[in-house]
């Protein structure tokens, strides 16, 4: 038991009031904390049965279950492993809540996952009980399965990353429970930092997780780079076998060995015990890469930041507690992690200042956290509806476990101030306890969906935290040094990802990307349905080796056995319509292989018939779905739309309204181009759906894409409809944190119709209503663009609107916007601006392999 639990069991005992909460599994008995936090330690959320096997939720229990004392934790390995004793079990799936006293409830709920490579860490080092207080929310903290027991693939064992699966059930218990305690299910944050930030990721990504929070908390989270399953479980079972040739290769006896045996006896390196990606996994690629494809929960905002030098610490503790990194230790350091060695050579400082310390504490720090988190917020700031927003921690703890080693902010440096606890011997001066309020007071906002300061934009608009920044200090921008270096870490968390590639003769080997302007950039690819039926149909031709004659031949036998079916006779006075429709379905699957979509087409056509004829609408929609796929494929857009629109209707008509909505959403963006009333028509149908479903957070968000393709067509008198509707779906449900821009683009709206008088009752209506239009730092640039249309100054608004900002909104109103761009130099207002820099040290060569200079004033990344 470390002293910060024995201090806490110790208050509990002598201080403490007992208090019982009723859940719908049995009484729970916690304590009382000074009077402003009921706690509860130790509660079980899974029980496991054997060992990489899925835990279940516990059984409903009779009598009180006494929750006043911590739980085991799970089994530790790794240099995060602590050197205080505590005792380390498989089961050891516990769980911590700590509930504000005399809150305004629903209160809502913050569920932190722990770092710690994976191989560490645990639910019961975090003490809760002020941030619980001080942000009024519920405060959960939980173990979950590690290492050898929790992020070990072997053949043949499913699923993978257990780990995640505890977290994921952990969520589900959650769900159940927390009403009991007076909490808000709804309204579920999830933070981390490290590997529990990573995890976060990881339920951005896998869509089981979605619907069991509501936004996420990404504190130096990467994400990293993962291993593949398939890869890894051949060589762990070939560890296994070596350790514990007494099995024989039998997985029912390495379930049944002792425990502690695997961490005693297995020679493994503790970095491999990270999670892994791929086909058998829960994420089929590199978590950047999937953010990349738009594969992740749009649904959710996201608040996720990095410490000014975060490879320091982790550089130490990697290296055994020493500060001191030879040549050859630098190399073996990066072996340990898998650095690839391009890497390894552009930041070797054998030819600089040979402090390989340093260069490897940058090294680490751009490859796992800082390079990967900016690639991470510009993709989601891109790509999600919902709010983004990005954090710089550069204050150095001045008493703390690495106080005497003079760091800067490095690794877990933000952990005491996010929790405003003493984590890693943190003893916080005035200063910096008020930087931690500053901290749980804006992550505060952000978890109530308001806006904590601005939103993050392209490489730029990031919140500095440091002592004494008592206002909202946000800084534009990255050093182009910086950026330059992480274009060559790119490739290796994304290597798909066309930035990554600075030569021409990189760039052209990837499918993908071509060689445009003296830089690599995307393809113009097909629609994203289109590039999967691709993918379909090329797999099932490797599959049936081409032979489409045979196929052809194929199908038309199932034809005729489906005409069979359907005929009746004396004896037969009822068609056989599941046996016609299993062949006709066979049929269609042939001539599909064959590319007869033609054929294909028809017959899924005449199935949507039978499968109604049937009563079985949601098949028919399927069915006719189908059909609209394979006209795309000839190339008749206008028709495949009407067939996607029918299978709308049938899914809307037998019940199945999600499933109508998604086609709908799906859909709409494929026929942007074709015509966009038919794009504007399914994100309205989709977005009427999800009211019905009262789903009013993704209604807004369709409403206003609908509005984006409105303005495209001129229909300015549509547009402002539709994002009317958009603000007060919005205002509705206090999400003021997405309501600014909408507003901006109801002004502008007006102004594009000539309407000035208009666009300025908007603006004063949204000061007058929504604090967070009021206290928007872009609040003043509309004001003095609003200002100039006043004047009917056309020099001045020409000046006003070629702000930054207004260059970097919706492209339709940007081009709009240049409408009213004169061609002048002279900018009275640019005096008036000034554009900050974030700092980020550590200079790279952008060519080559040329060693990185690592000045002596290179500490950190202000």
């Amino acid at each position: 038991m470390s002293f910060y639990q024995l201090a806490i069991w110790v208050t509990s005992v002598l201080f403490a009031q007992c208090v019982i909460v009723h859940t719908p599994n049995g009484d729970i008995s916690g304590t009382t904390s000074g009077d402003v936090v009921d706690v509860y330690l130790g509660i079980r959320y899974g029980e496991i049965s054997t060992r990489w096997s899925l835990a279940r939720l516990p059984r409903p229990w009779t009598g009180i279950l006494n929750a006043t004392q911590f739980g085991s934790i799970c089994h530790q390995s790794g240099p995060f492993k602590l050197p205080v004793p505590t005792p380390e079990s498989e089961d050891c799936l516990f769980l911590n809540i700590w509930v504000p006293k005399n809150g305004s409830q629903p209160l809502p709920v913050r569920v932190w996952l722990h770092g710690g490579g994976y191989t560490a860490g645990s639910s019961n080092d975090y003490d809760s009980g002020n941030l619980a207080v001080f942000s009024q929310s519920i405060i959960i903290t939980l173990n979950y399965r590690l290492g050898v027991f929790g992020f070990f693939p072997l053949p043949n064992v499913r699923p993978r990353n257990l780990g995640w699966i505890d977290q994921q059930l952990a969520l589900q218990w959650i769900q159940e429970n927390i009403a009991s305690f007076g909490g808000d299910k709804t309204n579920i944050m999830l933070f981390g930092q490290s590997a529990g930030g990573g995890s976060s990721i990881a339920h951005l990504l896998m869509e089981s997780s979605w619907s069991l929070y509501s936004s996420v908390v990404l504190q130096s989270s990467g994400p990293f780079r993962l291993a593949n399953c398939v890869e890894s479980e051949e060589i762990n079972w070939r560890i296994l076998n070596t350790a514990f040739p007494e099995c024989q290769s039998n997985l029912s006896c390495f379930q049944q060995l002792n425990g502690s045996r695997f961490y005693e006896e297995l020679k493994i390196n503790w970095a491999t015990l990270w999670p892994c990606i791929g086909e058998t996994s829960q994420l089929s690629d590199q978590p950047l890469t999937l953010i990349r494809k738009d594969l992740f929960n749009k649904k959710a905002n996201v608040l996720g930041g990095f410490n000014s030098n975060e490879g320091e610490s982790a550089t130490f503790i990697f290296n055994g507690n020493d500060m001191s990194v030879s040549s050859a230790r630098y190399q073996q350091l990066a072996e340990e992690f898998q650095v690839p060695q391009e890497l390894v050579k552009r930041y070797d400082p054998s030819a600089t200042d040979q402090n390989y310390f340093k260069a490897f504490s940058w090294l680490i720090g751009d490859y796992l956290a800082n390079c990967a988190n900016i690639y991470l917020f510009n993709h989601l700031a891109k790509l999600s509806p919902a709010s983004v927003y990005a954090y710089f921690f550069i204050h150095p703890t001045e008493n703390w476990a690495f106080s005497p080693l003079n760091f800067n902010a490095t690794h877990i440096t933000e952990i005491p101030y996010v929790f405003h606890n003493q984590f890693a011997l943190a003893a916080l001066t005035p200063a910096e306890a008020t930087l931690s309020l500053q901290m749980i007071k804006y992550f505060t906002l952000f978890h109530l969906s308001e806006q904590p300061w601005p939103s993050y934009k392209f490489n730029q608009t990031v919140f500095i935290f440091d002592v004494g920044n008592n206002t909202r200090n946000t800084r534009h921008g990255f050093e182009q040094s910086f950026l330059d270096r992480c274009q060559f870490v790119l490739k290796y968390l994304d290597g798909g990802d066309c930035q990554a590639y600075s030569t021409e003769q990189d760039c052209l080997q990837l499918d993908t990307c071509q060689w445009v302007d003296s830089h690599c950039d995307v393809k113009s690819m097909p629609s994203s349905s289109q590039r999967l039926l691709s993918t379909v149909f090329y797999k099932e031709k490797i599959m049936f080796n081409f032979n489409f004659s045979a196929k052809i031949k194929e199908a038309e036998e199932h034809v005729k056995e489906g005409e069979k079916h359907l005929k009746t006779s004396f004896l037969k006075w009822k068609p056989d319509l599941d046996s016609a429709i299993d062949e006709f379905d066979k049929a269609c699957t042939c001539y599909r292989v064959a590319e007869k979509y033609e054929q294909c087409r028809d017959l899924s056509i005449r199935l949507a018939e039978l499968q109604f004829q049937k009563g079985t609408p949601f098949f028919a929609a399927k069915s006719f779905e189908q059909a609209a796929q394979m006209t795309q494929q000839l190339q008749d857009l206008p028709t495949a739309a009407k067939y996607f629109d029918r299978a709308g209707q049938l899914y809307t008509e037998g019940g199945y309204r999600d499933s109508a909505a998604i086609l709908y959403e799906r859909c709409a963006p494929q026929f942007q181009q074709l015509d966009r009333a038919i794009s504007i028509d399914f994100y309205l149908k989709a977005a009427r759906l999800a009211e019905q479903e009262e789903k009013t957070f993704q209604a807004a968000d369709l409403y206003e894409k609908a509005a984006m393709q409105a303005v495209r067509t001129g229909n300015f008198k549509q547009t402002a409809q539709l994002l009317e509707t958009v603000t007060n779906a919005l205002s509705n449900m206090n999400r003021f944190d997405r309501i600014n821009r909408v507003v901006l683009y109801r002004i502008l709206l007006k102004l594009f119709d000539d309407d000035s008088v208009a666009a300025r009752n908007i603006f004063d209506q949204a000061c007058q209503t929504y604090p967070s239009f009021d206290q928007w730092e872009e609040r003043d640039h509309i004001e003095l663009l609003l200002e100039a249309f006043d004047q009917e100054d056309k020099d001045l608004i020409s000046q006003r609107c070629q702000k930054p900002y207004f260059m970097a909104i919706e492209p339709e109103f940007v081009r709009l916007i240049k409408r009213w761009i004169r061609p002048t130099t002279n900018n009275p207002d640019q005096q008036r601006t000034t554009t900050t820099t974030t700092t980020t040290a550590a200079p790279t060569s952008t060519s080559g392999t040329k060693p990185i200079q690592l000045d002596d004033d290179d500490d950190d990344l202000r």
